[in-house]
């Protein structure tokens, strides 16, 4: 493009610019490649037979069809999602009915994915309906910074190819920037120049590279960071204040602190986890229960405005992948001084609460704490135990030696109160579905070797319930004296997903009002009763899907999903922004501070209530984006898994249809993946929406939700997540 951009008029030909390269003859079929691509992006017109130049039209027709007036909608601010075939959608919670906003060819023209962009909304009406496109008016922040590729070499110029079907283009690389860089070598590039009117194509500087000619799965997670814009290293000037904070605690910074050493008190997390945000006690007391849940005071060093605060609200939280943590707060924090690691004396908020034998709350305490935590508990064990506890009839065996001794009278309290808490939690519409994740199992080079289904344990519930109960009682605190929160909101399912659902449940067999999916008792009584049902799993997923997303608002909704009115994240500061801030409004109301203005971030807001509001909105966008992030790196690994497994066949169920094709679930693996309709070679199959069926033009054959399959795994694609079955034999649901 370099040398066709310096005589933007003239008519080249291969040959020429094969001469102005100084490459060989060979050579001539690259560059022939290389011009129909530009030509096919309109960056280039091929004026005469082998002869090409700069485009001028930038397609530009005399032949477009006449279009209806338009009617401008105002300007919208979104992200683009880029079709590879050159047109794009923005997507913005701003738009009219939520909706993404188509973007021609023609005004994608020089987007990347993921850039954030300003669009004119036009709408139109078509055939009875309203369409709304629009028109880019201002390029705010470009999405694509840094990505994985393959180098490529021709001579006096290099480029590289993304693994990435939304970037198909190449990015151009100056032979001064190529840092010794070899041909067909992996290597992560920059971005230093976008495409515009006089650039068509991106021209970047490689910033490393790394052995091998392919994308391995050590480079996954790499990838994905990179592909999602999200932060990987602390800047020095974040690393330094970390280090600045002592790696234990000060005796002054005792004072004032509730002592709460002779308590026996423990944290309970998985066997990998490193970041203990809390821990736990309970006892019997007053015909009840007393329960404290000590929470980790990671606000006493994190002060807003600080470099640490900025650089935790920007990212937000951290990102969990199967065989590495990107933290939220440098490791010295994350893992150290704001750990709750046993035998080590910390600081923390605690929330104690007083319970009837209902699971009633009777009384509320906030305060600042100093406590040392006697056990790092494991949920396998502590499940272990529960268990030996119920089959020798609610006591241990008296030779049993306990693990956490002194915490063996607080765990059989815990044990009790937790199931109190769930029943009545239940009672009042809690959705309590039991889906199981993805536990990925992988080596040290980032492969998977195995890939099981995690189901919760009792031991997961007993926590889940005393970090619930805590959310709800700080929220209950703060509502009490009527002070402006940050909220975990969870909305009421919308129509149409609401009508998406009935309309899948009455294809598995099942009959549910749209009204009681509005009512979290009446949806609780139908998950009852078909609790024993083979497609039990299906319809749970299903019911998970049509829920809306959970967010951090300034204004209180609610929690549909937990049955709640009350709720907010109050018990993971070390990984997640919006607890870290519950905290700061904590600690200010047991100060009995101003309200109205609260230093709870480095927003130049004149109020509380709009920080709250920036704050939700800021975290709950970067919520959508780490999870994205985490649920593409958990299907790369299936991908991954599924590689070593082409031409095997497997059972499942199908778990969605769609006018693609069908989705099944497998039966011996937790993977996933779709039969394409031109897979089905006995009939011609169309999707019938209102049914939610596949059925055959010639046969009538119906293929639909809950039918047991039998597969044939014929591809799986990384660089598209897509895993692809042939159909093998299919058995009718009854």
């Amino acid at each position: 493009m370099g040398i066709i951009v310096r005589k933007p008029n003239h008519g080249w030909t291969i040959e020429e610019i094969q001469k102005k390269l100084k490459t060989s003859h060979h050579k001539n079929k690259e560059i022939l490649k290389c011009l129909q691509y530009l030509v096919s992006k309109k960056a280039l017109d091929s004026v005469k037979k082998g002869k090409y130049q700069l485009s001028k039209n930038k397609g530009d027709s005399k032949f477009k069809p006449k279009r209806k007036p338009t009617t401008s909608l105002g300007l919208v601010t979104g992200t683009v999602q880029k079709n590879p075939k050159g047109f794009a959608f923005l997507v913005s919670n701003s738009t009219p009915d939520s909706k993404d906003i188509f973007i021609d060819p023609k005004e994608a023209e020089f987007l990347l994915n993921g850039d954030v962009v300003e669009v004119e909304i036009e709408s139109r009406s078509f055939r009875g309906t309203t369409r709304y496109s629009g028109k880019v008016s201002k390029i705010i922040k470009r999405g694509v910074k840094r990505r994985l590729g393959v180098f490529k070499k021709e001579d006096q110029y290099g480029y590289v190819l993304l693994d990435d079907p939304y970037l198909s283009m190449p990015i151009f690389v100056k032979t001064s920037n190529q840092q010794g860089a070899k041909p067909e070598e992996v290597v992560l590039v920059e971005v230093t120049h976008y495409p515009d009117e006089t650039r068509e194509i991106p021209e970047g500087i490689i910033v490393q590279t790394f052995p091998g000619q392919s994308l391995t799965a050590k480079q996954d997670n790499l990838k994905v960071l990179l592909k999602h814009n999200l932060p990987i290293e602390f800047s020095e000037i974040v690393t330094q204040e970390a280090s600045s904070i002592p790696d234990h605690v000060l005796e002054n910074e005792k004072q004032e602190r509730t002592d709460l050493t002779s308590i026996p008190l423990m944290t309970i997390d998985g066997i990998t986890a490193k970041d203990f945000d809390d821990a736990v006690f309970c006892e019997n007391k007053n015909n009840g229960f007393r329960l404290i849940v000590a929470i980790a005071d990671v606000a006493h060093y994190v002060k807003p405005g600080s470099e640490l605060d900025k650089e935790a609200f920007v990212r937000g939280f951290s990102i969990y992948f199967p065989n590495q943590v990107i933290p939220m707060l440098p490791e010295n924090l994350s893992n150290g001084i704001c750990s709750l690691n046993p035998n080590a004396p910390r600081l923390a908020l605690a929330c104690e609460i007083e319970f009837n034998m209902k699971g009633e709350k009777k009384s509320i305490k906030v305060y600042n704490a100093v406590f040392t935590s006697r056990y790092r508990g494991v949920y396998e064990e502590v499940e272990k135990l529960i268990q030996i506890y119920h089959e020798n009839h609610s006591q241990f065996p008296s030779d049993f030696q306990h693990p956490y001794p002194e915490a063996q009278k607080s765990l059989i309290a815990l044990n009790s109160l937790w199931r109190i808490l769930r029943k009545r939690r239940i009672t009042k519409g809690m959705l309590d579905l039991d889906i199981p994740e993805a536990e990925i199992i992988v080596d040290q080079n980032g492969d998977p070797t195995d890939i099981k289904k995690r189901f919760h344990l009792d031991s997961h519930k007993l926590i889940e319930e005393c970090m619930i109960a805590a959310n709800e009682a700080v929220t209950e605190y703060i509502d009490q004296i009527e002070w402006p929160f940050i909220y975990r909101t969870h909305g009421v399912p919308d129509q149409k997903s609401i009508e998406n659902f009935t309309k899948a449940a009455k294809q598995l067999g099942f009959s549910i009002k749209e009204e009681d999916l509005k009512n979290p008792q009446n949806l609780h009584e139908f998950f009852k009763e078909i609790a024993e049902h083979p497609t039990y799993s299906t319809i749970q997923i299903l019911l998970l899907r049509s829920m809306q997303q959970a967010e951090y608002t300034a204004e209180n909704i609610g929690h549909f999903g937990l049955a709640s009115p009350k709720y907010t994240h109050f018990t993971s500061p070390i990984r997640r922004y919006p607890d870290l801030v519950v905290h700061r409004i904590l600690k200010a109301a047991i100060k009995k501070e101003n309200p109205g203005k609260l230093s709870l971030t480095s927003s130049s807001s004149d109020s509380t209530e709009e920080t709250l509001v920036e704050i939700g909105t800021h975290c709950s966008q970067r919520e959508r984006k780490i999870m994205d992030a985490e649920r593409e790196v958990i299907r790369i690994k299936k991908i991954r898994y599924m590689e070593k497994h082409l031409g095997e066949e497997f059972d499942g169920r199908i778990s969605g249809v769609t006018e693609k094709g069908a989705y099944v679930e497998l039966d011996s693996v937790f993977i996933d993946g779709r039969i394409a309709l031109q897979e089905f070679s006995d009939d011609y199959y169309t999707f019938v929406p209102e049914k939610l069926i596949l059925i055959g033009k010639r046969t009538k054959k119906t293929i639909k939700l809950g039918d047991r399959v039998r597969i044939q795994v014929a591809r799986a694609t990384p660089s598209t997540l897509e895993i692809d079955f042939h159909l093998i034999q299919i058995y009718p649901a009854s």
